[in-house]
């Protein structure tokens, strides 16, 4: 890549680094494109003399050239709302503030004020403002049609935090597990160490439940802090938006192409409405590996906004988010310093580089001083209790779920782990076959690797086969454009330990790399072989594509079927006095998912699983108005289930994942029996497949108006019951 000045021959009142610069292609030298850079210098003639009434239109002419630019575009205006209103709240902590809704209203003030201040002009600045609020209506407006729709993590840990903290718990003066208990007791609160995962909630990042804590604030309803996904997801697909002629060139189908690829991808859709904030985590990883690359490229002022703000919640998210955020900044400052140090044409493209990176992760420690600095303090590590330095103090395993697994997966090492997952699972599997049959010390039998977590298989065979294609790619490709952002996403994909590789929920990230390659190989003519490049990149996004729309619509099915189930049994049990509830037990486990015994023996034997997820239920049902739930034991449950007209609540810690209806007149906006659920995952006799999921399309779609209407209606309630409490 080629630069040349707009100007040859600068006068000597011209800056030698000039705003506007041509790009042009080495390779297709009559095909250039103008690239505007938002650098801050500013030029002025030499004089000997300074007039105070020049120095002061100076200063207005700079400040006039500030206001003009569009400094802060809808996507970072969308991220900053969440971003300052957690900052405050955190901030908030260290002065013993609890939680309250003026954090809100303050985020809401000061990103109204970025809008209206970086608009380019007032009218521009309103416009953006007005953006805001319709998109956060909308935002809000989705999240709110699901309920009871969670993840195992969001029952175990995230609802129970997010209620600590509504009942005033302050993470930075109670910071360590005997600190809460303490805090549990005095305030006489509903929970127990058996009800939830206090090692979880007092040692890991907080902003996700200091989300949701907020939106409860407002609304009433605690699910709501899964806005947080959907706000990061929007601010995603529009820095891509922007970013698509930067990376690909102009043509506005790459745009919506390469939009919709991003927004389609499984860190998105698999995550959102389930409780949990790795969707947000994925979105805020890209949003900030993007922007480097943006940056690096144009050297424009804009994208160094994405990379203060982006860190702040994303390495307060997961322990994950600190070493991802970390490596990609890192990976992004060696060809930034490099050009510094040889080119010396441009030096403040390096020092904005490093003040945007040193701001947003001291920003990021400032919401992150519990449980960073306070695991560090009290605990030995900010990464407790996965790790510490003391040794008088004892690490415990976050989870069993990775050593849950029988003596063929234990034989894997993190070569053949990640070729199992990646690149091909039955040539892996022979390769072991073949150490078997040859190795006198091994007992003969047949290779069988055996996981308690179905997901550490990768992306799936297409995803292993579209990855060979991208190797061919790769192979006949010349040159691409965005070389530093696949080595960052390639990086923070496989720098993981050696049992989590595969794991889809650590490495959602990695599925944009075929994508961007196949796009590099149809748009940017450099392939040594153009027809195969092209020929490979199409079938890799059409592959992509179509495989990720099916399975998204199949998501969103399934969030609206078993919300609607689950809110048929919430307007039961709110016209029952003394609804009979019911959660899984270990019988329940063994006989549905017999993976699934191994976790349950991980137990502590004095904890009741009958009492394992009661804390998330209690505070579900409690925000939703069911004060006196009757927890039936697994004895009776059996006896209720004879009688049909019972009225019981068979509630458990997977319900979107235990509730797939079998055929299509299980969904009913009524009591919906029991036996007519099962496992989708593991009855092999009920598979979800396509058809399967045009069925409940052909079930379901006919009852949504009617749903969102109810479920619109029950939200309304909610909120009014919340603003009515004294």
């Amino acid at each position: 890549m080629l630069q040349a000045n707009a100007s040859p021959n600068p006068s000597p009142n011209v800056c030698p680094n000039p705003l506007v610069s041509i790009e042009v292609d080495a390779s297709h030298p009559t095909t250039s494109s103008v690239v505007t850079s938002h650098d801050d210098e500013v030029c002025t003639p030499p004089s000997s003399t300074h007039h105070p009434l020049k120095t002061s239109r100076k200063k207005n002419s700079i400040l006039h050239s500030i206001l003009k630019r569009n400094l802060f575009p809808l996507p970072i205006v969308l991220l900053a709302f969440p971003t300052l209103s957690i900052l405050f709240s955190s901030l908030g902590f260290l002065f013993r503030i609890p939680i309250t809704l003026a954090w809100v209203l303050s985020g809401f003030l000061f990103t109204s004020l970025l809008a209206l201040i970086g608009g380019e002009s007032l009218q521009k600045g309103l416009k953006r403002l007005g953006w805001l609020i319709l998109t956060l209506f909308l935002v809000f407006l989705v999240d709110q049609s699901f309920i009871f729709f969670s993840w195992w993590d969001t029952q175990a840990y995230h609802i129970p935090a997010t209620q600590l903290l509504i009942d005033g718990w302050n993470p930075v003066v109670d910071s360590t597990h005997e600190a809460l208990t303490a805090f549990i007791t005095d305030h006489h609160l509903n929970f127990t160490p058996n009800t939830f995962n206090i090692y979880h909630t007092s040692y890991l990042p907080r902003a996700g439940w200091i989300w949701n804590a907020l939106c409860w604030t407002f609304s009433g309803n605690i699910e709501l802090g899964d806005s947080l996904i959907l706000i990061t997801a929007i601010a995603l697909g529009g820095i891509v938006w922007r970013l698509a002629p930067i990376f690909f060139g102009p043509g506005r189908w790459k745009r919506h192409l390469f939009t919709w690829l991003i927004l389609l991808s499984p860190g998105i859709y698999v995550a959102i409405f389930c409780g949990a904030h790795d969707g947000a985590l994925y979105a805020l990883l890209l949003i900030f590996a993007f922007a480097a690359c943006a940056y690096r490229k144009t050297g424009a002022t804009e994208w160094l906004s994405y990379l203060v703000l982006t860190p702040i919640i994303g390495c307060n998210l997961k322990f994950t988010g600190v070493i991802n955020f970390g490596v990609t900044a890192i990976i992004f400052t060696f060809p930034i310093f490099w050009a510094f140090i040889t080119k010396k044409r441009r030096p403040k493209k390096f020092w904005k580089w490093m003040a945007a990176c040193f701001l947003g992760f001291f920003i990021a420690l400032l919401v992150g001083f519990s449980p960073y600095l306070t695991n560090w303090f009290n605990k030995g590590s900010p990464f407790y209790p996965e790790h510490t330095f003391s040794d008088d103090i004892e690490t415990l395993k976050m989870t069993e779920d990775f050593n849950l697994c029988n003596n063929d997966a234990k034989m894997l090492n993190y070569f053949s782990r990640t070729t199992r997952a990646y690149l091909s699972k039955s040539l892996t599997d022979k390769y072991y076959q073949h150490r078997i049959d040859t190795d006198d010390t091994l007992p003969d039998h047949t290779f069988d690797p055996i996981f308690h977590l179905d997901q550490v298989d990768g992306l799936g065979a297409g995803f292993r086969a579209v990855i060979i294609l991208t190797l061919i790619i790769l192979c006949v490709t010349r040159r691409c454009t965005t070389p530093w952002l696949l080595i960052s996403i390639t990086a923070t994909s496989l720098l993981v330990p050696t049992k989590m590789v595969g794991y889809v929920r650590y490495v959602p990230q990695f599925w944009i790399v075929p994508m961007i390659l196949a796009l590099n190989a149809i748009t940017a003519n450099t392939s040594r072989s153009p027809w195969i490049g092209r020929i490979l990149g199409i079938f890799i996004t059409t592959t992509l594509l179509s495989s990720s729309v099916i399975v998204a619509l199949g998501k969103v099915l399934l969030s609206f079927s078993t919300s609607a189930y689950a809110l048929s049994m919430v307007e039961q049990m709110q016209d029952d006095p003394k609804p009979r509830l019911y959660i899984l037990s270990r019988e329940d486990r063994y006989k549905e998912d017999g993976r699934c015994l191994a976790a349950w023996r991980q137990l502590p034997p004095d904890i009741p699983s009958t009492q394992l997820f009661n804390a998330y239920y209690y505070t579900m049902l409690h925000h939703i108005g069911i004060k006196n739930p009757d927890w039936l034991t697994y004895q009776e449950m059996m006896v209720a289930r004879e009688d049909i007209g019972a009225p019981y609540f068979p509630i458990n810690e997977h319900l979107w994942y235990w509730c797939m209806p079998r055929t299509t007149n299980d969904f009913k906006h009524d009591l919906i029996n029991f036996e007519n659920f099962s496992h989708c995952g593991v009855k092999k006799e009920y598979p979800v497949t396509p058809r399967q999921f045009g069925r409940m399309s052909m079930t379901i779609l006919p009852q949504l108006p009617r749903y969102l209407w109810d479920i619109t209606a029950f939200r309304i309630q909610q909120m009014i019951n919340h603003y009515s409490k004294p």
